[in-house]
């Protein structure tokens, strides 16, 4: 299942990219628009299809590589997209709004499976995200990372296992 669908063609490719940005900072504050996320996003959609979506109608200029990834990539290819350059939160610093953040769990080794959700930093350290349970079960919800995860002496947690923030580099 991909990100384009019906239900948002015209926002991605049929507006122009003003209207399109509002629209995703309308949603990142999760301002009743024209659309809500679970509107513009197909049925069965994960995590990472939304964090997708709101990067792609951030965008002020969708190329036609933005549009076949839209039309043509799944959870599988998003975790790639996203996290092959990335920058590892300091677990202090402000993640700029808009970004794209994924949960890493920390084995070690880089394993692109390895990243368990993706979520939308809306400002701050918060994040809004679908599907995550406490990293965002539902996109009405803002979490905080400084409250859903556990600084310890050896790192990061999130229920009791070591995990890493990852900031995408898109």
């Amino acid at each position: 299942m991909t990100v384009y669908n019906n239900n948002n063609s015209v926002l991605i490719d049929g507006l122009n990219s003003a209207i399109r940005i509002n629209q995703a900072n309308l949603l990142m504050k999760n301002i009743d628009t024209f659309n809500s996320l679970s509107d513009l996003l197909n049925n069965g959609a994960v995590c990472h299809d939304a964090a997708a979506l709101i990067h792609f109608l951030k965008k002020p200029h969708l190329s036609a590589h933005d549009l076949y990834c839209l039309k043509h990539y799944n959870t599988k290819e998003w975790i790639h997209y996203f996290y092959t350059f990335h920058t590892e939160w300091d677990g202090i610093s402000d993640i700029p709004a808009g970004k794209v953040i994924g949960f890493f769990k920390d084995t070690h080794t880089w394993i692109p499976m390895k990243i368990t959700h993706s979520a939308i930093a809306v400002g701050g350290t918060k994040f809004r995200g679908i599907n995550g349970k406490s990293l965002g079960e539902s996109w009405s919800q803002v979490s905080d990372l400084k409250t859903v995860l556990t600084f310890t002496q050896n790192g990061m947690e999130h229920d009791g296992t070591i995990v890493k923030v990852l900031i995408s580099d898109k």
